[in-house]
């Protein structure tokens, strides 16, 4: 590996280290709340050097989200693909528990990407444009159903948003109240899923 390779690389690990930093302080204070400072201290740099790798907070928050979107968005286009040829009750069960496992895997992120309402400034309308990707696999499966007439509405809107908020729901109770003496996992996200094609199924 050359120098310049070598610092590349090193430039991407630090700015990982200030994303990953500033995901979770912003989860845990707000981000109203922390400073550019306080990221510094968290990971023992100096303040000048955050503002080496981003402009301002405002920037920092643009990129974790765009990340975290991303991330997301990946997630469930896996498990469409992975389950193309699958019936289509399988199909959706699997996205639905990616939906999850990716919110109960990425707390930080989920909590800043659809708990806090943190990316309604309009300077972060780019990060809008990957959730709407992310929330487009709900609207093609919605689509997918309608041609086996398979959902009880044919609005492929209102599905969509029955299943996101279904989803949202399990989803965020469970990070919010992770104390809470929940059944396991596994039997608790399986039956909900059931519960959901029930409601939605002609």
């Amino acid at each position: 590996m050359s120098i310049s390779e070598r610092k590349n690389r090193d430039k991407e690990i630090i700015k990982e280290k200030i994303v990953n930093t500033a995901t979770e302080l912003f989860s845990l204070y707000g981000y109203e709340h922390v400073s550019m400072r306080k990221i510094a201290e968290k990971i023992e740099y100096s303040p000048t050097t955050i503002y080496n790798y981003f402009k301002n907070k405002n920037e920092l928050l643009f990129v974790l989200l765009k990340h975290g979107y991303k991330l997301f968005y990946h997630s469930l286009d896996t498990a469409r693909k992975d389950n193309e040829k699958e019936n289509f009750d399988r199909k959706l069960k699997e996205v639905f528990r990616a939906y999850i496992e990716f919110g109960l895997a990425n707390k930080d992120y989920y909590k800043l990407m659809f708990m806090m309402n943190i990316d309604s400034d309009d300077s972060l309308m780019g990060c809008e444009n990957e959730k709407a990707k992310a929330f487009s696999i709900l609207m093609s499966l919605a689509g997918e159903g309608n041609k086996h007439h398979y959902f009880i509405n044919s609005n492929e809107m209102l599905v969509s948003q029955i299943i996101w908020g279904q989803l949202h729901g399990i989803t965020s109770l469970l990070i919010s109240y992770q104390n809470f003496s929940w059944i396991p996992n596994e039997v608790l996200i399986g039956n909900y899923m059931e519960s959901i094609l029930i409601g939605l199924k002609k």
